[in-house]
């Protein structure tokens, strides 16, 4: 049969949909949650057994949690759940070393600005810091997030390659919270703001400069 048209629905009856008459591929439940290599869906609308590749994933629910959750089951301490991700210069079949300078991976905050969906407004950003070799993968991590009264995130703190810690000038100091600290660059100096408003200069300067 090259090609045809139902008239109705089909029923399995307990069967599967499989592309050599076994008993693998799909299997729809009585209610129609439906298992991709498991005949035992369970509560969930679609349980697959296996792995799954795609090219882009979006979920969305109204009123209640959107959620991706994982677990892992072992009794070997080095599996653990785990998300990641990475980038190559190149294409699929052919890749190519990462490029410094290029985001590997992001996790990105976003919200509804009450006219639509806004780009990304706070960041975890891995960064590879200098061309990767088999000898080299330099990663700096990178935080940003977007300042009261402005749209654009912005570089807050970075973690470098060797470990040291990187905060960026500011343009204006940070609000002053009451019961709490905040620690800001001011023209290349460190300073700490109390709860009450007072400043310390945390890397004073002798007239030598040191």
């Amino acid at each position: 049969i090259s090609n045809l048209t139902m008239q109705g629905n089909i029923e399995l009856n307990g069967k599967w949909l499989s592309g050599d008459g076994g008993s693998e591929g799909i299997y729809v439940s009585d209610v129609g949650r439906v298992g991709i290599g498991t005949a035992s869906p369970g509560e969930w609308a679609l349980d697959v057994n296996g792995g799954v590749r795609a090219t882009s994933f979006e979920g969305s629910r109204d009123q209640q949690f959107s959620r991706m959750l994982l677990y892992t089951y072992s009794t070997n301490s080095s599996y653990t759940s785990l998300m990641g991700g990475g980038t190559a210069s190149g294409t699929q079949s052919a890749p190519a070393a990462s490029v410094g300078g290029r985001t590997l991976f992001y996790i990105s905050v976003r919200g509804h600005d009450g006219s639509g969906w806004t780009g990304s407004k706070g960041q975890i950003n891995a960064q590879a810091n200098a061309t990767w070799s088999t000898t080299s993968t330099p990663v700096r991590l990178a935080f940003y997030t977007t300042d009261d009264g402005s749209a654009t995130a912005a570089e807050r703190l970075c973690i470098l390659p060797g470990g040291g810690i990187l905060m960026p000038n500011r343009a204006s100091e940070p609000a002053t919270l009451a019961n709490k600290a905040s620690f800001f660059v001011s023209s290349g100096e460190m300073w700490v703001k109390d709860g009450s408003g007072n400043k310390t200069q945390l890397s004073p300067h002798n007239a030598e400069n040191e």
